[in-house]
Order: structure tokens, then sequence, then C-alpha cells
């Protein structure tokens, strides 16, 4: 088996990885939202979350990402709209629970610590997994990179 052969082969499994991993995400943000929706059913518009969750896989990337919710405008003039703010990362897997927990309602915020804790999981997960892919692409000789650093031409 050739080195291509071999990287295909390895290749093949690593998506399968990552679409495994995408559906994990899936499912803790889908939960997440479920809950939200569950508790929010009978609260006052002001006690309603202000945090919002998202979860979406760009190539090779899986993109867990919280963002803020306010509202400005006048509801009487009919201006009113929502505007999502985003949250940095200050982690190096995610996010400061102490700041997400200051966004959260008094309600929420068990959910939010178990909800980033598992992502964060989650995250450290792709991490690893797309550094191994870049190493393995550069092994496999796909990049154009000799294992030495010199260009293939060369």
């Amino acid at each position: 088996m050739s080195r291509i052969e071999h990287w295909e082969a390895v290749r093949q499994q690593i998506d399968a990885w990552l679409e495994d991993l995408y559906r994990r995400a899936m499912e803790v943000v889908e939960r997440h939202w479920a809950l939200v929706r569950d508790a929010e059913r009978n609260l006052p518009w002001e006690q309603r979350s202000c945090l919002q969750l998202r979860c979406a896989k760009r190539g090779n990337a899986i993109l867990l990402e919280w963002t803020q919710i306010k509202w400005i405008g006048s509801k009487a003039k009919g201006n009113r709209r929502m505007v999502r703010i985003g949250i940095r990362k200050t982690e190096e897997y995610g996010y400061s629970l102490k700041n997400l927990l200051a966004l959260s309602k008094d309600w929420e915020r068990p959910l939010v610590e178990e909800t980033e804790t598992r992502l964060t999981e989650l995250r450290r997960e792709a991490r690893h997994i797309n550094k191994a892919l870049r190493l393995l692409k550069i092994a496999s000789g796909t990049t154009g990179v000799r294992n030495d650093g010199k260009d293939e031409e060369e």
C-alpha cells in the first residue's frame, strides 16, 4: 500500500470521527435548547435567557459558540430588534464559566455550566483531531512538502 493509499484510508476514518463528533455536539446543543424552551414556556419576558448557542461545521472545523442577545429599540414604537453580541473565548478550549454565568439568568446557570463543560471536552477533542489531520497530511506527502521540509520539486 502506498503512502497516498494509507492517507486515504486514515482520512476516511478521521472524517467518520469528525462526523460522529459533530453529531454528539449537535445532541448537546439540541438538548440545551429543548431544556431552555421548556423552562421559558411560563416565564415572563424579562426572565428569558439572553444567551444563544450554536453548532456549525465548516470543513474540518466544528464551531460551538455562545452569543449574548440584547434587545434594542422601543417595543411601543415598533422598532425593537434583537442583536447578537459575540462572547469572547477566554479559555483554551472554550468560554470562561464565570463570564457565561454572569450573563445567565438564575434558573439557567446549572444548565449553562453543564452544557459548556460538555462542549469544552468536544472542542478539545476536535482540536486534537484537526492537529492529527494536519500532521498526517504532512507525513503522507500530500501537502507538497517533503518530510525534510523542502519542496517536492527540488
